[in-house]
């Protein structure tokens, strides 16, 4: 089971908090929540920095990491920047051995991040 809630900080960042795994059974909600974030309704700006705090993050899978791909991709393809803050170093560790760490943008807290984007 996978959660998230998210929040505009600002017109062009959008927080979102995810808790619970992110795995193989998750991955397409994950996949499809973020996608909705990057979706123009008429409404709402597309964020150009989504950043997703991971503190709540109890597992994540090869799927998962997949998933972290996949969503790099498509907020990238928008035109957007996407950023994984407060891993736990179990997951820091699992996405330094598949190298994945050179491949996400990755910062300690979210307060760091945003000291560097706004």
């Amino acid at each position: 089971m996978i959660d998230f809630e998210h929040d505009f900080l600002a017109d062009s960042i959008v927080l979102v908090k995810a808790r619970g795994k992110l795995d193989e059974s998750t991955r397409t909600y994950f996949f499809d929540c973020l996608s909705d974030l990057m979706q123009d309704d008429g409404k709402d700006k597309i964020p150009k920095h989504v950043i997703v705090e991971c503190n709540g993050l109890g597992f994540l899978s090869s799927s998962g990491m997949a998933a972290l791909l996949s969503a790099r991709n498509k907020v990238e393809k928008g035109g957007g920047k996407i950023y994984f803050t407060h891993l736990s170093s179990t997951i820091v560790k699992a996405l330094e051995l598949t190298k994945l760490n050179g491949l996400l943008s990755i910062y300690p807290t979210t307060e760091e991040l945003l000291a560097k984007i706004q």
